[in-house]
């Protein structure tokens, strides 16, 4: 809904009235408005302009503008009018015990949300009926009908201290409420603000109502056992303190205010559309609450003098402008900017498909074979993931003289022994398994042929496992799986570096990106992620994967959720992981086929031998 509200300018001894959009239209108007040489008073729908030496000759206007300015210091809340009709019926609800703005950046929705507070249903304090914000801006008059505790929660400390208490709070109050804590109080002695180390609540100094300061950095007994009349949620706030405070209205007949941007905030799993507030306050899940939210605004609608026009337009062009034109020229999708922006320009709720690896663009990495066999110029890798009632997984990787990875070959089996996994291992690779011998343990007395991979097809710089392979013990025979591994022939197994998912998703997704300034190693034109997928029937399983790897679902109420994949359609993933994380760099050719042993294997008469502590330790 367009911001159709009438505005009155006045310039000097001129007046004019008129929307927003039209005064947007009318340049001269726009830059009286604009002109930082003139002195301007804002008042709601009232904006007035004066020349300096027009007004020099004025002094009735002069005294006039003198007690305006007395006003709006001391009680700007007078003045204030919504930016929206959005705002406006947001301000205006009494029917919803959660009641929400979901609305861009810089649209005045937490101001609006603190006037709710101040003013609207269960008013924090009293006001005049009178006033502008009443009488000419459409917003609904309650009577006071004495104090009340209320709280307003917000990300941080930091936040908390500003914006929310210099911009909202402290400059939207009366300065008969605030008392010491009013705006232009410099008497010494007195404080400007609540000390934030100690205090968490003031109280307002006419109306007496409490108001409490909370941060999602507090511990959850904070939000337990209040019972506050009414609760102000800036952003996107966590469920499991929501639920606590929750707990308190009810004995109040209490309700909560929101106000929020609602795009997925960074290391926050619970925002966003794959957050708890999305079914929330769409009314897919209400938790007995008549929940009403309301948005729409357009950027365009905020008006000039409180948002400039300027500004406005950098800000469409970084989250739709830039994005549309690379997406349009390089044939790089931008999908995830385009769908950060419309939640940050037009307060759509950012709803990604919650796949963690989600810059795979298969029209950019799902490639048709570049080779049968590898060339020369380039050096391979084997990366490895056991599985027990899970498959387990090879990938092959060549890595270029331009370090764009591909992964050209895979392996998934289930139900086989280690050795018949080597055997087929090797005879993919178009190696030789070569008998060696058999290993006797002295401790067990358990026999082992032994075996040996003889690099006649390709060459590996690295085949790397989980760790975790060289340190549980197989059931059976009480040795690691990466030591059978390596007695069935796969000698010189590398333990992988970064067990930790927050340490290999980033890496896996910065090779996925497809970067508009790389050139594409098949089509030649720019836009080009580093890692590649043979489109070949073995691949297709890792395919399916990397599509369907999803974050895991945070626990309703939990405190703090962090963001965890789904263990779930993930061996190949977990195998590239490792992989990616030794790194795979290139290092030249792979080898010439010879026939001789892989690099750093055992002399064949000492396999016969037994196995010393000290090297069963190392694997381990």
């Amino acid at each position: 809904m367009a911001n159709n509200f009438p505005y009155f300018f006045r310039f000097n001894n001129e007046s004019w009235e008129m929307p927003h959009a039209d005064y947007l239209q009318n340049e001269e108007l726009c830059k009286i408005v604009r002109n930082p040489e003139f002195i301007h008073f804002f008042c709601g729908r009232t904006i007035l302009s004066f020349d300096p030496r027009w007004l020099a000759g004025q002094p009735k206007v002069q005294a006039q503008l003198r007690a305006l300015e007395q006003e709006q210091r001391s009680n700007p809340l007078r003045f204030y009018a919504p930016n929206s009709q959005e705002q406006l019926d947001f301000l205006n609800d009494t029917d919803g015990t959660s009641c929400a703005l979901v609305d861009l950046n810089r649209s005045g929705k937490t101001t609006a949300a603190w006037i709710k507070m101040l003013v609207g249903q269960h008013p924090m304090i009293k006001a005049d009926p009178s006033w502008e914000i009443f009488a000419d801006h459409g917003v609904d008059y309650h009577e006071f009908r004495g104090a009340i505790s209320v709280g307003v929660a917000t990300y941080n400390t930091a936040k908390l201290m500003d914006p929310m208490w210099t911009e909202q709070i402290k400059k939207w109050t009366p300065d008969a409420e605030l008392g010491k804590y009013r705006r232009f109080n410099k008497k010494r002695g007195h404080r400007y603000a609540p000390n934030w180390g100690h205090d968490k609540s003031i109280q307002l100094a006419e109306s007496k109502t409490m108001l409490g300061f909370y941060t999602y950095e507090m511990d959850q007994g904070n939000y337990e056992g209040g019972a506050l009349k009414k609760w102000l949620w800036d952003e996107q706030g966590r469920q499991a303190m929501w639920n606590g405070a929750d707990r308190g209205t009810r004995t109040t007949d209490g309700v909560h205010y929101f106000s929020l941007t609602p795009h997925k905030v960074a290391g926050r799993p619970d925002t966003g559309g794959a957050g708890w507030m999305y079914p929330f306050l769409t009314g897919k899940k209400t938790y007995g609450h008549n929940v009403k939210a309301f948005s729409g605004t357009k950027i365009w609608d905020i008006p000039d003098w409180i948002y400039p026009d300027k500004q406005k337009r950098m800000e469409v062009e970084k989250w739709e402008g830039e994005p549309q034109r690379i997406q349009t020229e390089t044939g790089v999708s931008q999908r995830k900017i385009l769908a950060e922006g419309r939640a940050r320009l037009y307060g759509e709720w950012h709803t990604t498909s919650d796949v963690v690896l989600d810059e795979w663009q298969p029209e950019h990495s799902w490639i048709d074979p570049l080779w049968e066999k590898p060339p020369k110029d380039v050096t391979l890798y084997r990366a490895m993931d056991h599985g027990i009632n899970n498959p387990t997984v090879c990938l092959w990787f060549a890595v270029d003289r331009d370090a764009n990875i591909f992964l050209y070959r895979a392996y998934y089996n289930t139900g086989v022994t280690i050795g018949e996994n080597v055997q087929r291992i090797i005879e993919a690779s178009g190696n030789e398994r070569v008998p060696l011998g058999v290993y006797r343990d002295g401790k067990s007395g358990m026999s082992f042929d032994q075996y040996e991979e003889r690099y006649v097809g390709e060459h590996y710089a690295s085949t790397v496992m989980d760790s975790r392979s060289f340190a549980l013990p197989d059931k059976m025979c009480g040795k690691p799986h990466g030591w059978i591994y390596k007695q069935a022939g796969l000698t010189g197994i590398k333990k992988a570096a970064g067990k930790f998912s927050s340490h290999w998703i980033p890496l896996f997704q910065e090779m996925l990106y497809v970067d508009p300034k790389r050139v594409h190693p098949v089509t030649g034109k720019m836009g080009s992620p580093r890692l590649f997928v043979f489109n070949v029937p073995e691949n297709t399983k890792f395919k399916y994967e990397i599509e369907h790897y999803f974050w895991k679902p945070h626990k309703e109420g939990e405190e703090n959720p962090k963001s965890e994949p789904h263990k779930k359609n993930d061996h190949g993933i977990n195998a590239a992981a490792y992989g990616l994380m030794t790194p795979m760099t290139y290092r030249g050719y792979h080898g010439e086929p010879e026939d001789h042993y892989s690099e750093g294997h055992r002399d064949q008469m000492d396999f016969v031998t037994q196995e010393t502590d000290d090297e069963y330790r190392s694997m381990s």
